[in-house]
């Protein structure tokens, strides 16, 4: 593990935690207070300081599940702002936090691969590396879609309930 990956998962968390700060304080919803946004940005915020300094602490197995899930989430706030801010000819500084939130989950999803490809192992016959790759991820595809009803309900659940709560 290099100190590069380390700095740019470090950077993607700050970028996150900015625009989270952003969202929560400067540019929250008409009518709300600011007592109103302390709980849910405080814990993704917790969630985000803990995600930069564990991962310099972990083994790349860890680092490459990490990297994606703060990945995940810096690119899903970031799209899901720039789709309610909107993206027409002359932007508002507003959308510019939105778009660095994506970018930084971007490269965060990016880093998680190469760490798992740095850190792949080598021992064996090509054969039987080749062959427990693909066990793995089809392992991994069966466990993800199992049970895709139930997958589904507790994502659209999640977003429903707090991405896209429009509520005072």
């Amino acid at each position: 593990m290099s100190p590069r990956e380390t700095r740019i998962l470090a950077t993607a968390a700050v970028l996150t935690a900015l625009h989270v700060l952003d969202d929560a304080t400067l540019h929250r919803e008409p009518g709300t207070a600011l007592a109103d946004h302390v709980t849910g940005p405080g814990a993704l915020l917790a969630v985000l300081a803990g995600s930069a300094l564990l991962f310099p602490r972990l083994r790349a197995g860890g680092q490459a599940v990490l990297a994606p899930l703060l990945g995940a989430l810096s690119l899903t706030l970031g799209v899901l702002h720039l789709v309610e801010v909107g993206l027409g000819p002359g932007g508002t500084w507003d959308a510019l936090g939105g778009t660095l939130t994506a970018a930084a989950g971007g490269a965060a999803l990016v880093l998680g691969t190469i760490v798992l490809w740095r850190a792949r192992r080598r021992d064996g016959s090509r054969g039987r590396r080749y062959l427990r790759r693909t066990l793995v991820v089809v392992a991994a595809a069966a466990g993800a879609y199992s049970r895709p009803e139930e997958y589904e309900r507790r994502v659209t659940g999640f977003f429903d309930r707090h991405l896209l709560d429009t509520r005072s």
